[in-house]
């Protein structure tokens, strides 16, 4: 092996070029979306939402810079004569959870799938702990009450998502659709008349307070001047290069990846409650060259992994070992144990079956009899996949929340049922 800096900066850019790039790091995104392929309470019904989880690789892939990839997601569908991929890019929000549970008020449902958008986009993008200001102020943080349910507003003006059978507990979701392929995919749409949104006293939907419009925390950056007053405007207050927070959470995760664990190690809570950045100096300068390189996920990926902190060897004497035992201070590189998914990839590969096959409908590779919950002929079926479909990567396995493919369960693989930022 060629051990020259050369060297290694060619296989790097190779690895960067692979097709399969993006299928590596969507796996992380996945978690951090709460994807699933099925409604994940109750019945758990199988619904088709691959298409935006397509949508995801190929994006990496492309090197579609994060800014662009976080408004397309968030507001896709209010961008200027918006295409196809980029309303499904919104399915990043329909991924809530969705109760069909017979008995359940339909305002119930609707309204946790809000409440549930409001808390993910707060952990994604800022790295903070907004779910605590549900019910009250937050009590570290500076985020009052009405901070949460003015952005409550900016996501309460979608149609209602019930199918006509949702009584019975039999649909999966429905509202605003489109189709991909011959499938259908579900994504966000704006209703035409808003919803008023109130503030809920004590967290409560079915007790509203004061009303409030859609707003941005007064505790952050000022906003831009004509901000629209939706999601897309939303979408670009949290992509400002004025934010303090989004290119540092974005980079650290990106760190945490590579490393086992952030900059920060509360990568999820940057607030007063979490743990200071080992190292703020190099957290400042990644987020500064993320933002200086046209949001470049690919660039900033390269930038660490050709630096000499991640090029060190993973042994550890007595020594470094006292001095630095969570290596906290980066003396190695790190030990990292490989994700549900690779352990099974891996297998496969070494024993030359992996199929390169990418993107389309989830596969069913076999598993055990009686790992789905069969109640009657109308609940979700296992059928095991036959020929390649077996031996796809486990990305493309089916992700039903509540009953996890085994290689899945039981190598920690999150439900997706909430955001997982770190497995």
């Amino acid at each position: 092996r060629d051990p020259s800096p050369k060297a290694k900066a060619r296989a790097v850019d190779q690895f960067l070029r692979s097709r399969h790039f993006g299928e590596r790091w969507a796996r992380h995104w996945l978690d951090l979306a709460r994807y699933g392929d099925s409604t994940g309470i109750h019945e758990d019904v199988v619904r088709p939402s691959w298409a935006w989880r397509d949508w995801v690789v190929q994006a990496f892939n492309a090197d579609m810079p994060f800014d662009q990839f976080t408004i397309e997601q968030l507001a896709g569908d209010l961008l200027p004569e918006a295409t196809l991929q980029q309303r499904i890019a919104t399915g990043f929000h329909r991924a809530a959870p969705f109760n069909t549970e017979a008995g359940t008020p339909k305002e119930a449902r609707r309204t946790y799938q809000v409440l549930d958008r409001v808390n993910v986009t707060g952990e994604v993008w800022l790295g903070t702990t907004l779910e605590c200001a549900q019910c009250h102020d937050h009590k570290y943080d500076p985020f009052t009450q009405r901070d949460y349910y003015r952005l409550f507003a900016y996501f309460n003006n979608t149609p209602d998502e019930m199918g006509r059978n949702i009584g019975a507990g039999r649909a999966a979701m429905a509202g605003p659709t489109v189709k991909v392929g011959g499938a259908t995919t579900f994504v966000m749409q704006e209703m035409t008349k808003p919803r008023r949104a109130r503030i809920f006293n004590r967290g409560n939907y079915e007790t509203p307070g004061a009303p409030v419009a859609a707003g941005l925390p007064g505790a952050l950056h000022t906003p831009a001047e004509n901000l629209p007053a939706n999601r897309l405007g939303l979408a670009r207050w949290i992509m400002d290069p004025a934010n303090p927070l989004t290119a540092r959470v974005t980079v650290n995760r990106l760190w945490a990846e590579l490393f086992g664990t952030g900059l920060v190690p509360t990568g999820s809570d940057f607030g007063t409650q979490g743990e200071p950045p080992t190292h703020p100096g190099l957290l400042d300068w990644l987020a500064v060259e993320f933002v200086e390189n046209g949001w470049s996920m690919k660039h900033i990926l390269r930038a660490i992994v050709l630096s000499n902190t991640y090029g060190q060897a993973s042994s550890v004497d007595s020594d470094k070992l006292r001095a630095d035992p969570g290596n906290r201070w980066l003396s190695r590189a790190p030990r990292l144990r490989l994700t549900a998914e690779a352990i099974r990839d891996n297998a496969l590969a070494a024993a030359g079956l992996l199929s390169p096959a990418m993107g389309g409908a989830p596969v069913y590779p076999p598993q055990p009899e009686g790992i789905w919950w069969i109640r009657d002929d109308k609940s979700p079926v296992y059928n095991t996949s036959v020929g390649e479909d077996r031996y796809r990567r486990t990305l493309y396995t089916i992700w039903r929340r509540t009953y996890l493919h085994p290689t899945l369960a039981n190598f920690d693989a999150p439900d997706r049922i909430t955001c997982a930022s770190h497995r």
